[in-house]
C-alpha cells in the first residue's frame, strides 16, 4: 500500500506542477501563434522551443514539489 499512495503523491504534485505553470502555457501558446501565424516564422523550431521550455517549467515545478517533502 506504500507505493501506491507514493504513486498517487507523486501524480498529483505533478498535476499541482502544471496548474502553477498555467501562464506559461499561456505565453508559449500565444508566442508560437504570433511567430508562426504573423512573422512566418517555421513551425517546427518554434514548437519544439515553446513546448521545450514549457516543459522545462514544469518539471523544475514538480522538483520542487516533491523533493520539499
Amino acid at each position: 500500500m506504500q507505493s501506491e499512495s507514493a504513486v498517487l503523491d507523486m501524480g498529483s504534485a505533478f498535476i499541482e506542477a502544471v496548474k502553477e505553470r498555467r501562464t506559461a502555457f499561456v505565453c508559449a501558446g500565444a508566442v508560437a501563434v504570433m511567430a508562426i501565424g504573423v512573422f512566418h516564422a517555421p513551425s517546427a523550431p518554434v514548437l519544439l522551443g515553446c513546448g521545450g521550455a514549457v516543459t522545462l517549467l514544469v518539471f523544475w515545478g514538480y522538483a520542487k514539489r516533491v523533493l520539499k517533502k
